[in-house]
């Protein structure tokens, strides 16, 4: 792309249309339905709960349900092992407890070591962010280098695809969400 050139112009009014929809998409805001969210809670902190008695029970979880990660890097050692593979590390060579690492491992309770991981998240992150204001109001960085675009405050791009989340967000009257990818 050459500077001046039509080309280069016609992306530069492209980008500038887009950041003026995404800044004005911002301060509109998105609708959150209160009670879809405090059903979500409610979901979310059962499975949390039964998944982390679990684990628990295996020892990955202390009483206060925080993780012994000592154990369960132990445990994804093992299950490695058994594979016949190495373990994945860190950049700095720690053993790495990664939702892929865990889910990679072969071994049940490391997979729901990972799944009570994500339920923490979205306990601790994602409902919080609903319950912030409504509308919430993301924030969106236009047109990174990548060509796309991000949000922060909540990250609304990135939802869960499990059910639940999404469903928090309601459009305004006589209006719908399309979602396109």
């Amino acid at each position: 792309w050459q500077q001046g050139s039509s080309a280069y112009l016609e992306d530069q009014y492209r980008q500038a249309r887009a950041a003026l929809w995404l800044q004005l998409s911002s301060v509109w805001g998105l609708r959150v339905d209160t009670e879809a969210v405090e059903r979500y809670r409610v979901q979310v902190t059962a499975k949390r709960d039964t998944v982390g008695t679990a684990l628990q029970n295996r020892g990955l979880l202390r009483k206060d349900f925080s993780r012994d990660t000592k154990k369960a890097k132990e445990a994804l050692v093992a299950a490695y092992a058994t594979l016949g593979k190495a373990h994945p590390t860190t950049e700095k060579g720690e053993t790495s407890l990664t939702r892929e690492s865990c889910e990679n491992s072969g071994d049940t309770w490391l997979e729901q070591y990972a799944e009570f991981a994500s339920l923490q998240h979205e306990l601790s992150t994602s409902i919080p962010a609903l319950e912030k204001t409504n509308p919430i109001h993301p924030w969106y960085d236009t047109i990174l280098e990548n060509g796309r675009t991000a949000t922060r405050e909540p990250n609304v791009q990135n939802l869960p695809t499990e059910p639940g989340v999404r469903e928090c967000l309601i459009p305004r009257p006589g209006r719908v969400f399309v979602a396109i990818d």
